[in-house]
């Protein structure tokens, strides 16, 4: 007999006589497949003639693992255990296999078994290896590439601050509301009160009116309307107050364009899905982290009004990063470190492990890495949900200490029901989003 399996050594042609007789030979066309990934199946498959690909679906796209040829064997878990087929077999050739389900491997003398199965163990063991090895060699190669974009990122971005032309650029943005400072920091403030909240904004009109506004609109229904406002902050309550203000704050800086304008919802949802996110994972102000959702983009505001108002720089201002830009302006408007310190640290999920953030800045931008998995996972259509991930999501996961094997995991079981069951409370354009994404909460 010519044909010799690697799985075959050491026996005789008497034995390997027998395992021909166990089995059956089949043969395969090209492009004909042996094996369906996520099949449950009991055969083996020892190639005699012709080579195969091994291919395994990552993001919806076929990844090839590896090529087997005559002598090689596949599918040899089958015969110990029934579970699902992990990747497909797929003829690249005309290919005959020598195919064995388990009942027929029992067949065989327990010797010829034996001698199958320690070699099967060998050459399993070279596998693994050869995968250990190629592992260490991504491992190494990951982490080249993750400093090269870390270091290329820290270079572009530490001249930001000394740059003359973004800091007169800065100066002649219109300012966030005094207000909204102080507010902004009084979330550090444990001794703050919201007796501290209604002397702020009793001070304004403006803030006043918008308050009783806010506090008498239809979505509250109250059979009588509230002109007082020290009833309406206690009614309304303190968290309350302080979205409502950084909210309008924010509201009253950014420009009548379409762009500012979808900037301006977007910061809002990513604000509101934030504080759920707070509150679920027991952080000690989800308020803050509303406050730092609703800041989060100012960066690509400036960028927004640099390339409106140098329209030829176009090339050069497509390279900035906004989250560092952000977090200058932020400083510059006496917003707290703890906060703008966060906003810079943002885009680290997509290129950094955790141990690159500062441990302050950690929990927050985990959040915020969550919050937008969220909102892209509800608003875009067919969504891959691979794309939705960083390489180090996982890692930004497990500083939350969430239990869910992975942040969508975390968004569908727990954050978009959460919001659900508070539906009633969020303003308008929220509610219009988490009611368009349907889900079975």
């Amino acid at each position: 007999m010519s044909y010799k399996s690697v799985a075959f050594e050491g026996l005789t042609e008497r034995d390997i006589s027998a395992v021909y007789s166990a089995g059956k030979l089949i043969n395969f066309k090209r492009d004909e497949v042996l094996i369906k990934e996520g099949d449950i199946g009991d055969i083996m498959y020892f190639i005699v003639y012709g080579t195969v690909n091994v291919v395994r679906t990552l993001g919806g796209k076929q990844q090839h693992l590896a090529t087997l040829n005559s002598g090689d064997f596949v599918g040899e878990i089958s015969l110990i255990k029934q579970v699902k087929r992990t990747a497909s077999v797929i003829a690249t050739t005309p290919t005959t296999c020598l195919c064995i389900d388990k009942q027929g491997m029992e067949t065989l003398p327990a010797n010829i078994q034996l001698t199958i199965f320690k070699n099967l163990n060998t050459v399993i063991s070279q596998r693994i290896s050869k995968s250990f090895d190629k592992e260490v060699d991504y491992q190494k190669q990951n982490a080249q590439l993750t400093t090269y974009i870390l270091n290329d990122y820290q270079s572009k971005t530490k001249s930001y601050s000394e740059s003359e032309f973004l800091d007169a650029v800065i100066q002649k943005l219109p300012k966030l509301p005094t207000y909204t400072t102080k507010l902004t920091n009084m979330l550090l403030d444990d001794k703050a009160s919201a007796k501290d909240v209604i002397s702020i904004v009793s001070e304004d009109p403006i803030l006043v009116g918008l308050v009783l506004k806010s506090v008498n609109s239809p979505f509250y229904n109250l059979n009588c309307k509230v002109s007082d406002f020290s009833h309406a902050v206690l009614f309304l309550g303190f968290n309350h107050i302080y979205q409502l203000l950084i909210d309008s704050g924010i509201k009253k800086i950014m420009p009548n364009k379409s762009y500012c304008q979808d900037l301006y919802y977007h910061s809002n949802a990513i604000s509101f899905i934030c504080y759920e996110i707070a509150m679920l994972t027991q952080m000690s102000k989800p308020v803050l982290m509303s406050t730092i959702g609703i800041l989060h983009d100012i960066g690509k505001y400036v960028i927004f009004m640099l390339r409106l108002n140098y329209p030829k720089l176009d090339v050069l201002i497509d390279g900035l990063y906004h989250a560092k830009i952000g977090s200058i302006v932020l400083k510059q408007w006496s917003i707290p470190e703890n906060v703008y310190q966060i906003i810079e640290y943002q885009d680290y999920c997509d290129f950094a492990s955790p141990k690159e953030v500062p441990e302050t800045c950690k929990e927050g931008v985990a959040v915020l890495h969550i919050a937008h998995i969220c909102y892209n996972y509800i608003t875009i259509k067919n969504v891959d949900e691979n794309s939705l991930y960083s390489v180090f999501s996982n890692d930004f996961l497990d500083i939350l200490n969430i239990q869910e094997k992975t942040a969508l995991d975390f968004v569908i079981k727990r954050v978009l029901p959460s919001m659900a069951r508070k539906l009633d409370t969020f303003p308008e354009n929220i509610r219009q989003l988490i009611s368009a994404y349907g889900g079975d909460f």
